[in-house]
């Protein structure tokens, strides 16, 4: 896959904000070429979360706090941004 992220980081709001994704990926034969864009859209959605809003939290004991999907939020609508998909 070949990914290009436009963004801006207004450092006066202390937010960054995702103006552009731009995905491409050579998947092979495609079966239904829909079910791939999906693919490909809810991936970029996933990784977006993971790198805004991941975060390592442990306890004093060192134990992890954030140890299940539940503690990764998603992107909402407010998040959403332009996205498309190519499929070679």
């Amino acid at each position: 896959m070949v990914a290009d992220l436009q963004a801006r980081h207004p450092v006066a709001l202390g937010e960054v904000e995702l103006l552009k994704y731009v995905a491409i990926d050579d998947c092979g034969v495609q079966i239904n070429p829909l079910i791939v864009e999906g693919q490909i859209l809810g991936g970029v959605a996933h990784g977006l979360s993971n790198a805004l809003y991941e975060e390592a939290i442990y306890d004093e004991r060192g134990q992890n706090l954030a140890s299940t999907f539940l503690d990764y939020p998603l992107p909402t609508a407010r998040e959403r941004i332009a996205q498309s998909a190519a499929r070679v």
